[in-house]
């Protein structure tokens, strides 16, 4: 199922992050409880538009 769900994931956010950063997604969430500041996260998920 989590197979299922990361290349879903991978396959609709690649075309707007980009690949590296669509996976970067995956492997950040992966480590969510870890994470000190979630703007880590964020930062990932918030598409540059215009370059």
């Amino acid at each position: 199922m989590i197979a299922e769900l990361t290349a879903k994931f991978l396959a609709l956010a690649a075309p707007s992050l980009g690949t590296a950063r669509a996976q970067a997604v995956v492997e950040t969430c992966a480590r969510l409880e870890d994470l000190k500041d979630v703007r880590e996260l964020t930062a990932l998920v918030t598409a540059r538009y215009g370059g």
